[in-house]
């Protein structure tokens, strides 16, 4: 099971700090070997280090201007691959000084 914290739907991002993208993932018929952060259908990140049942987090900064999609790529030591849904957008937009 994966369970999507945050960020926020539709959140924007307006001065180029860190987005924090927090999951939590448990597996009751097989321990978790990755989990991985895909943006736009692309694997960003992988966490080779899952605890189950508590907070993980991918911490995204160097983006330019545009919309995102994302999701969270789960595989266990079965081999078994599940994906959270793709989530509604983030954006990223950075002000003019």
């Amino acid at each position: 099971i994966i369970t999507i914290v945050g960020p926020a739907n539709e959140t924007q991002d307006v001065d180029g700090d860190e987005l924090v993208f927090e999951y939590n993932v448990n597996d009751t018929h097989s321990d978790i070997v990755n989990c991985s952060l895909g943006i736009n259908g692309t694997i960003n990140d992988t966490n080779y280090s899952v605890v189950e049942d508590i907070s993980q987090y991918f911490n995204l900064s160097g983006l330019i201007d545009g919309n995102y999609t994302w999701n969270i790529k789960v595989i266990n030591r079965s081999e078994s691959i599940h994906f959270s849904p793709y989530l509604p957008p983030f954006m990223i937009r950075y002000q003019m000084a």
